[in-house]
């Protein structure tokens, strides 16, 4: 109610995740969904609904970090890390903000900072964020600064402005929705 983003948005989030997860092997959940199969989908705790939560998947990350010359020893096309950043929210529930994600503003400003970047939209390729719950998605959208208000980031959803090909393509492997948390 807080920030105006409705349950068809978060529908989409899932529809377009599981939908791009299909292009991953790695994924553990692709599916071709549309948003009302989300609709449909029960309750976990309302306004949530079960398909709007990431499910469980065995997995392992590793990032292998080196300084400059020993990146080019091991790889002729390394990745580079241009910005970091990091910070977490309050441990305890009843003190949180849940209609927006003072974390994830402190850490993209941090990294925005350290990348020298001043328009994300026009400087970044792709965006990768956490949807373990499809509204989270959105959240950090806002929180990215790649649009404005809570309403922006659900209507660019529902547009299909943030699938693969679209102008802010966003959780292109399927994110936690796709591949599993």
């Amino acid at each position: 109610h807080e920030t105006g983003i409705t349950p068809a948005q978060c529908a989409h989030v899932v529809a377009k995740n599981r939908t791009h997860a299909l292009r991953n092997p790695a994924a553990a959940y692709p599916l071709r969904l549309n948003p009302d199969d989300i609709e449909g989908s029960p309750y976990l705790s309302y306004p949530l609904r079960a398909a709007e939560t990431a499910q469980a998947a065995d997995g392992c990350a590793v990032i292998v970090v080196a300084n400059e010359r020993k990146a080019r020893e091991l790889r002729s096309d390394p990745v580079w890390i241009k910005g970091f950043g990091f910070a977490s929210d309050s441990p305890t529930l009843e003190s949180r903000s849940w209609a927006l994600p003072a974390y994830a503003y402190v850490a993209a400003e941090m990294a925005y900072r350290q990348a020298g970047i001043q328009n994300p939209p026009d400087e970044v390729d792709l965006f990768e964020v956490d949807d373990t719950y499809a509204y989270k998605e959105l959240q950090h959208l806002i929180a990215l600064k790649l649009y404005a208000q809570p309403g922006d980031a659900g209507r660019a959803v529902e547009s299909g402005e943030t699938k693969l090909g679209g102008p802010i393509p966003v959780n292109v492997s399927g994110g936690a929705l796709g591949m599993g948390a």
